[in-house]
């Protein structure tokens, strides 16, 4: 619980997890969607780290996950406009939203595996889990609107804890 709030963060064991840095990148310019890399294997650990007040009142930034035939499996948007974050997995059931209020920035802490995302928001204050069912390798692309800041982004391979 912090400042009366029930928050939720992965094991700092995960870390030990690491196994190889896929991306490192610190401020850079976003231009509405930027392919950044394939997810081989499908395990893997990104952070992405956003100050929101830099950027424009109405932009809605985040990330969408493809497969190798650039069809989408899985997106999450930070929609400022609406103060909502968005979560779409491109299926039936797929859109969940969640109401925040007043973000100066954006830390994403997210999973990846074969059949799962998992999505810490700013140290746990909101998180979003989900199953995926993705038929080959995954590319992660990071989607922004007016030219969208980033202050830094990382990329892990991580091991697999069950075959």
């Amino acid at each position: 619980v912090e400042n009366g709030q029930v928050t939720m963060q992965p094991i700092k064991e995960l870390k030990g997890l690491r196994q190889a840095v896929l991306l490192n990148k610190d401020n850079f310019q976003l231009e509405n969607q930027q392919g950044l890399l394939t997810l081989a294997g499908n395990s893997a650990e990104i952070l992405l780290k956003i100050a929101l007040l830099q950027q424009p009142a109405a932009s809605k930034i985040g990330f969408k996950l493809t497969d190798q035939k650039q069809k989408p499996v899985l997106s999450f948007i930070y929609d400022r406009s609406e103060g909502k974050l968005i979560l779409n997995r491109y299926q039936k059931d797929g859109v969940r939203k969640a109401a925040v209020t007043d973000l100066t920035e954006l830390n994403l802490q997210i999973f990846v595996d074969k059949s799962s995302v998992e999505i810490f928001i700013n140290h746990g204050q909101r998180t979003f889990t989900s199953r995926i069912f993705p038929t080959s390798d995954l590319n992660l692309a990071l989607i922004g609107q007016d030219q969208a800041k980033i202050d830094q982004l990382q990329g892990y391979r991580v091991a697999q804890v069950v075959e």
